[in-house]
């Protein structure tokens, strides 16, 4: 719901801690529908910063994090 978009914005970034800002699917858009998750279900949506955002692209979670372990 749009509510739920507007609390998200306003959370600290789920993957920093920073400044949150934009909202990210944590399952990418086209993998969510084969996944029989609709692409911006609530369950699939987190807050994010710009740049984790950005660096996450539509990598799997588990892949973006191990990547920023190195």
């Amino acid at each position: 719901s749009k509510e739920w978009r507007e609390i998200l914005k306003r959370d600290p970034c789920s993957y920093c801690s920073g400044n949150g800002g934009t909202i990210d699917h944590v399952v990418a858009a086209n993998r969510a529908r084969k996944k029989g998750l609709g692409r911006s279900d609530m369950s699939n949506l987190t807050s994010s910063c710009g740049d984790c955002n950005k660096e996450k692209g539509s990598d799997r979670l588990l892949i973006f994090l191990l990547r920023r372990q190195r």
